[in-house]
Order: structure tokens, then sequence, then C-alpha cells
């Protein structure tokens, strides 16, 4: 389970942090590649219910994609899937467990919120664009 702390987000499917969209200032996307990772804020808020914020907006579901609010209590749940490999996790509604985060294939794509593909198998199989590397970074 993480921790509350500041970490960085990035998008298996591209390789690319996820940020502010630069172009938009109200939705998160995949930002260009090579761009520096965006500090994105964790905080555990109990029941394995997380808030997710950055730049001081925080990351809410709206019109089927992740846009950036100022109020409210948007929750998501992150699930570790380490069968996958090391940091990576699925991110999901809090209230509706089958959406969650799903990034496009090209850079500057706004991310989105949607039911997850899941692959019949065991443990579940999460096409790269569903799957989020989280890390820590400093202060």
């Amino acid at each position: 389970m993480l921790e509350a702390g500041s970490y960085s987000i990035k998008s298996s499917s591209l390789d690319a942090f996820i940020g502010l969209d630069p172009d938009s200032n109200d939705s998160f996307a995949a930002l260009p590649l090579g761009a520096p990772p965006a500090k994105w804020q964790i905080s555990p808020m109990g029941d394995n219910k997380f808030r997710i914020e950055s730049n001081g907006f925080l990351a809410a579901e709206k019109s089927n994609e992740l846009k950036a609010v100022s109020d409210g209590e948007p929750a998501w749940i992150i699930d570790a899937i380490s069968h996958h490999g090391p940091n990576l996790y699925i991110i999901l509604s809090a209230e509706d467990g089958g959406r969650g985060w799903c990034a496009g294939y090209e850079p500057g794509e706004s991310i989105k919120a949607r039911p997850l593909l899941i692959g019949p198998s065991l443990p579940p199989f999460y096409p790269p664009n569903e799957r989020f590397e989280i890390v820590p970074v400093g202060p």
C-alpha cells in the first residue's frame, strides 16, 4: 500500500509521465516524451481510498476524462499489480471500481476514466495503457 507522499506517475503504454495538460490546464494528460515528471501528492483517506492531486488540483472523473478540479473529495483506489512489474498499479474509481484511469497511445492525449479491460487469466492481465508506474520523488 502506498504511503502519503510525493510521487511521479508514468504511463506504461507510452513511457511518458502524466501531468496537468499544458494546453488545457483543466485535465490531466500524458506529457510529451522527455518532459520532466509532474509531482503528484497521494494521501490515504482510509478504506484503501486515496486522494490524488497535482499542481494544487485534485484528479477527478468528469465526462469520462481525468479532470483537474479544486473542490470536492474525489477518491481513488490504487491497486498494486506486481505480476506486471515493480511499482505498477491500476487506479480505480472509489465510486465504481470497474472504472479507472486509461492512457491513450500518443503523448498529449488526455487520461480517460472508463471501464477497464481485464484479460481472463489468473492473475488478471491489464493492458499497458491501464498500468501506471508510481514512484516516490523528493519533496
